[in-house]
């Protein structure tokens, strides 16, 4: 598949701190799967907002391309973002499923054949309907599982029609059960309807099941750890059919 981003020589450190990245060259490719993985403190977070620009890298080389692989804006691309805090929204907020979608008002998306102005009771359903959550649209958000919220925001990113969807921690308020009905979800996205999907994610129950690409964010700082090449060994083999990238 043709490349999307490309990261060259990406740097990064807040403030006077010792770099949280250094040197990485990579890139994303149209339809991929990616999972970026492990320990909380080793910077997922930040390397997607450095892609989303949201962060200035020390060494700016992040490139977006077009179809065609020429070098065009990040503005080209309809970037869906789903935080792991958009699940917290305060119960005292009365805001039901639809009103939650209809914050979001870009009106075209894939399995919609006809471009409509406004984001329509229609509109909204159908987009729930793709997650099975159709039966919730008056349903207050705050009444819902972990595992419906996170359907809900899914369809809400998905009336905008995304080139690409980026979800932080995406499993966090879901239980085992769950999170394999996600990651199905996410599959099918991906493969069906060729959305390009990056999943910040500490989980390897059911996430080497299904991407296709692994970013894997490590610390080596302690020196003194000799069993740091038996972990990187062992995350291989656990992810023995992915593409296995380590950062640090």
């Amino acid at each position: 598949m043709s490349k999307i981003i490309e990261l060259k020589n990406l740097s990064f450190s807040y403030s006077d701190e010792k770099n949280i990245f250094s040197h990485i060259d990579t890139s994303v490719s149209k339809w991929d799967f990616i999972g970026i993985f492990w320990e909380n403190w080793s910077g997922k977070t930040t390397l997607v907002k450095l892609i989303l620009w949201l962060l200035k890298p020390d060494n700016w080389e992040i490139n977006w391309y077009d179809e065609n692989g020429k070098k065009t804006k990040k503005n080209n691309f309809n970037i869906e973002y789903i935080s792991q805090k958009a699940q917290m929204i305060d119960g005292l907020v009365p805001i039901t499923v639809k009103e939650l979608i209809k914050m979001w008002n870009k009106p075209k998306w894939w399995f919609i054949n006809h471009f409509k102005e406004t984001c329509s009771y229609e509109t909204i359903e159908k987009a729930l309907k793709h997650v099975n959550m159709e039966d919730f649209i008056n349903t207050p958000f705050s009444n819902l599982s972990g595992w419906q919220k996170q359907r809900v925001l899914i369809a809400k990113s998905l009336i905008s029609n995304p080139d690409i969807i980026i979800m932080d921690e995406a499993t966090a308020w879901i239980d085992l059960v769950a999170q394999k009905h996600f990651y199905d979800l996410l599959a099918h996205l991906n493969e069906i309807h060729n959305i390009t999907i990056i999943l910040i994610s500490h989980d390897t129950k059911f996430i080497g099941e299904k991407i296709k690409r692994l970013w894997y964010i490590w610390k080596n700082n302690c020196e003194e750890c000799s069993n740091d090449k038996i972990h990187l060994l062992n995350i291989k083999m656990m992810f023995k059919n992915q593409k296995v990238e380590f950062f640090n």
